[in-house]
């Protein structure tokens, strides 16, 4: 039996795939962790919400969603600041409490964590947060699949222009 035959029974004896391995998307540096979990809650401490410093802002009711009943039920809403948008959602039945589910800058005037600004090269970025799971256009995203979070960084001629923070809610 050839060598190499062997070797791919071997392989598929002991549950590895040599195309799984080449799938497989990098491992966060813990800087993009960090950036991903504490991120967004520093370009808002920053801008010392709900003061209303950042400059105007606008609410805008952008949806509903949920199940049957109105427990189920969610009202989404966007906050759109100076280049800062906030979405967050409202429970139909408690309509004070609310989780913020995405954090969006597409302003220079927000300071962002870890020295990335608006403008910064998309090499900056990698050499800052690392390797990203997935390049998607002229997106790097960063998926924390652990904590349900994620920052998608989308790049214009090689300068980054809107930074996005989610957080996924199931």
């Amino acid at each position: 039996m050839p060598t190499k035959f062997r070797f791919a029974i071997a392989l598929m004896l002991a549950g590895i795939s040599v195309t799984s391995a080449a799938d497989e998307t990098p491992k966060l540096s813990s800087a993009a962790k960090d950036f991903i979990v504490k991120g967004a809650l520093q370009v808002l401490k920053a801008c010392d919400l709900p003061k209303g410093v950042c400059g105007k802002s606008r609410f805008t009711v952008t949806g509903e969603s949920g199940g049957d009943s109105n427990d189920e039920k969610q009202v989404t809403r966007q906050m759109s600041l100076d280049g800062l948008e906030l979405e967050m959602n409202y429970p139909v039945t408690n309509p004070r409490k609310f989780s913020l589910t995405q954090i969006s800058v597409n302003g220079g005037q927000w300071k962002m964590p870890r020295g990335l600004d608006l403008g910064s090269s998309a090499a900056k970025v990698k050499s800052v947060l690392g390797q990203p799971s997935y390049v998607n256009d002229d997106c790097f995203e960063y998926v924390y699949e652990e904590k349900q979070s994620g920052a998608s960084l989308c790049f214009k001629d090689d300068k980054l222009v809107k930074l996005v923070w989610d957080q996924m809610i199931d």
